[in-house]
């Protein structure tokens, strides 16, 4: 569909996908001819925003280690969060997927080596989960809950627009476990009512199940212009336990009014400050300017 054009392979015997290899009644296998990008429609994908498009984009995205997944400048809709697996890379520059999370969900997993550039990523959360930070948010790097906890590595969210306002979720962006070498670049976070911290970095533990065995920690995070169009709370960026972090060119326009919001502030401030004792010199002395002028917003957001 889509366009997409195939070849008949009547020798062929390989597993069949959905999109780069159909099957043939008569024996063998459709082919997807492609050089080096496969697109929503080529997978089967409607982008009405209407119709829902998991299946077709979940095996786009299976299709693709290795390969460029392209969504079309179309409005997609999925009732399911989408997984990225290892070595995927995602161009979604004028598309805008909005994805209907249920229970525990989140809209899009990354795996590692994984790039997703371009395009907007919204939460329109359904029902069903208990509301933690670790529900609904658009994009997460790693797994905080359940046994098979893992993080992921070498891993870029460039260019992307994210919007929770039609969720419960309290944090856009999640790194967490022993998540490494993940850069956030570039990100426009709508305004939120319930939004607590646009990016939220915590350890995990190794087992879920057993909290004896120590905890994994995010580690070599580089957070780039980041632009939060308003905070319900107080952190713009919650580092729990989380080195090295990079971090320049942070704006947001309001900081939400609440009943403590000067402590509230300052609380956020502290935490930066713990982190920044847990980091080497050469990020310290980086991070100072940043200090500054995040002091001079607070003080003005509050007075």
């Amino acid at each position: 569909g889509g366009g997409a054009m195939y070849r008949l392979d009547g020798l062929s015997a390989a597993t069949t996908n959905g999109v780069t290899v159909l099957p043939c009644t008569a024996g063998g296998r459709y082919l997807l001819m492609y050089n080096n990008v496969i697109t929503a429609k080529q997978a089967g994908a409607v982008g009405d925003g209407i119709a829902d498009d998991y299946l077709p984009l979940q095996n786009l995205l299976d299709a693709c280690p290795n390969i460029v997944a392209k969504l079309d400048p179309l409005p997609y809709l999925s009732t399911t969060g989408l997984v990225l697996p290892n070595n995927t890379t995602v161009i979604a520059y004028g598309a805008t997927l909005t994805v209907e999370t249920t229970g525990e969900d989140r809209a899009v997993d990354m795996g590692s080596w994984c790039t997703w550039k371009g395009g907007t990523i919204i939460d329109a959360y359904q029902s069903g989960g208990t509301g933690s930070s670790n529900d609904h948010c658009p994009v997460r790097f790693g797994d905080y809950t359940g046994v098979a906890n893992y993080g992921v590595s070498n891993s870029v969210l460039r260019e992307v627009t994210l919007d929770v306002s039609g969720s419960y979720a309290t944090v856009s962006v999640l790194v967490t476990q022993g998540s490494e070498n993940i850069t956030i670049d570039t990100v426009e976070v709508l305004a939120s009512a319930t939004l607590d911290a646009a990016i939220l970095m915590h350890w995990g533990f190794v087992d879920a199940g057993d909290v004896t065995q120590g905890t994994r920690h995010p580690h070599n995070v580089k957070v780039h212009n980041i632009n939060v169009g308003s905070l319900s709370q107080q952190h713009m960026i919650l580092m729990l336990l989380t080195y090295p972090v990079y971090v320049l060119g942070l704006r947001f326009n309001r900081l939400l009014a609440t009943t403590a919001s000067t402590t509230a502030a300052f609380h956020s401030l502290l935490w930066v400050l713990l982190v920044l004792r847990m980091l080497p010199v050469c990020t310290a002395i980086y991070m100072v300017p940043l200090l500054s002028r995040l002091t001079r917003m607070i003080l003005r957001s509050t007075l």
